[in-house]
């Protein structure tokens, strides 16, 4: 009896521990995949920034567009 108490408390720590580390796994694929995304991006946020330090502020043709990239600019800073 003593060692059939003693298996089952083992089997219940081995699968409490394959759920721990499951949870853990999963944090890892999230956290991996928020990385991946965010430095995909980074290229894009590069390229807005060059295109409004290319162009010429005083040039009202392209006011509205250039309040757009600072807007959207301002949108990933602060997310």
């Amino acid at each position: 009896l003593a060692a059939a108490q003693d298996q089952s408390l083992r089997v219940a720590a081995d699968l409490q521990n394959v759920r721990r580390r499951a949870e853990q796994d999963v944090e890892k694929a999230h956290k991996f995949a928020l990385e991946k995304f965010a430095g995909d991006l980074l290229p894009i946020v590069d390229s807005l920034e060059r295109g409004l330090d290319l162009s010429n502020p005083d040039d009202e043709s392209i006011r509205p567009m250039r309040e757009g990239i600072e807007l959207t600019l301002k949108m990933f800073a602060d997310t």
